[in-house]
């Protein structure tokens, strides 16, 4: 049977707590990095002249290189571990944050956002095949538990930038973020390299895994999922003054979202124990899937201004546990040797819906409505909710095969 999860030498506690950290700035920065763009939009968009279209490209340049580079960066971790692959993407991150700050023009910001895109996409990756290591134990709990500092992350960025940016001045907080990075990195400096590489299989078995069913449902699941989660966290703000609403409440209420994305991790994290049936993870990630799609529903046609900000904390709440227990489910179907690799082609699947889908919902928010442009979401979410149930059914047949070998 597949291992839950790679654990450290009992006799490294040290190492331990060390990797704990690493991993949980890690995520924590990747929330930070994640919400900048959504945080900083309204004010970057008066200063750069950009309309929802514009914004649109650079939401999508931010995910533009995720794709060759997610792949490209499992095969590193796999190669040269974790550690070493870490540090690079903080240090990058750090860099893309400053050079975002500098922007002056619409295509210097986007070259800005494709640098600071493979920084990012480096260590989203990274830092999740670190969770089985640095959360040992249950991988399903491990990756909701891990992913709630992706979410503390997510929501301190808007916060920050309702106190921090004034008219069009924003620099600050990039630079705050950029220095967060690089501190984070020169931790990094404590972690060797060599009890987190993992062991290489049999010559030959390198591109095996592209053959299994579940690492095609999973990347599937995350492009459909990744619409849903990519529009809350860059128009949320734009929705929210659409409805007669402050530019600072709307700012504020991206954190609101990832908030309520946090507080549903945990739960999950902690509900799951107590399930007694078989291929829980794919009943979650089914019932989270209709309840984001009725949201997002709900928003497209409702005409209330009032409900506005709590169907954002709805859509958070369902959105929360699905991206991690996606995850969870495929390390259960992989070697931990294999996880580099498995992760990168998977993200690199999902990374499809997270790059068409601003360039999109911009082009029929600028036609229609910021509002109406959410049917995308619900097309996507109807996407995910029959991809959920094959991802049920393979799991189910599949348990019983993994269970004999």
């Amino acid at each position: 049977m597949v291992p839950k999860a790679l654990p450290l030498s009992d006799e490294a506690p040290e190492l331990q707590i060390v990797l704990l950290i690493a991993t949980a700035a890690g995520l924590f920065l990747g929330g930070l990095c994640a919400a900048v763009i959504g945080s900083i939009k309204l004010p970057m968009a008066r200063r750069l002249s950009m309309d929802e279209g514009r914004v649109g490209i650079l939401v999508a340049s931010f995910s533009i290189t995720f794709l060759p580079v997610v792949i490209l960066s499992g095969w590193m971790i796999d190669a040269f571990g974790a550690g070493l692959v870490l540090l690079v993407s903080l240090l990058g991150a750090a860099i893309g944050l400053v050079l975002m700050a500098l922007a002056g023009q619409f295509m210097q910001a986007i070259c800005a956002a494709i640098f600071l895109s493979v920084a990012w996409s480096t260590l989203i990756n990274v830092v999740h095949v670190m969770i089985p290591l640095a959360f040992p134990g249950s991988i399903v709990t491990g990756t909701n538990v891990a992913d709630v500092f992706f979410s503390l992350g997510a929501l301190t960025t808007p916060l920050l930038a309702a106190q921090m940016v004034r008219g069009e001045t924003y620099r600050g907080l990039l630079f705050l973020i950029a220095a967060v990075a690089a501190g984070a990195g020169a931790f990094c400096l404590l972690l060797p390299a060599a009890p987190l590489v993992p062991k290489v299989e049999a010559a030959g078995e390198g591109i095996s895994f592209l053959q299994q069913p579940r690492i095609w449902l999973c990347g599937i699941a995350l492009c459909l999922f990744g619409p849903i989660e990519t529009t809350f966290a860059t128009w949320t703000s734009s929705y929210l003054v659409e409805k007669g609403f402050p530019d600072r409440f709307g700012t504020r209420m991206i954190s609101g979202f990832w908030g309520a994305s946090m507080i549903s991790r945990l739960v999950v994290a902690f509900l799951l124990p107590l399930l007694w049936f078989s291929t829980e993870e794919t009943w979650i990630v089914l019932v989270l899937a209709v309840v984001a799609t009725l949201v997002t529903l709900l928003i497209v046609i409702s005409p209330s201004r009032r409900a506005a900000p709590w169907l954002v904390v709805a859509a958070g709440l369902a959105c929360g546990p699905l991206f991690p227990t996606v995850l969870a489910i495929l390390f259960l179907g992989f070697d931990p040797s294999m996880h580099g690799r498995a992760l990168g082609t998977t993200l690199a699947i999902g990374n499809l819906g997270y790059t068409l889908t601003p360039l999109v919902v911009g082009l029929v928010a600028r036609k229609t409505s910021v509002q109406r442009s959410f049917i995308v979401l619900t097309l996507s979410g109807i996407g995910l909710i029959g991809v959920s149930v094959a991802l049920m059914l393979h799991v189910s047949l599949a348990e019983p095969l993994l269970a004999g070998h």
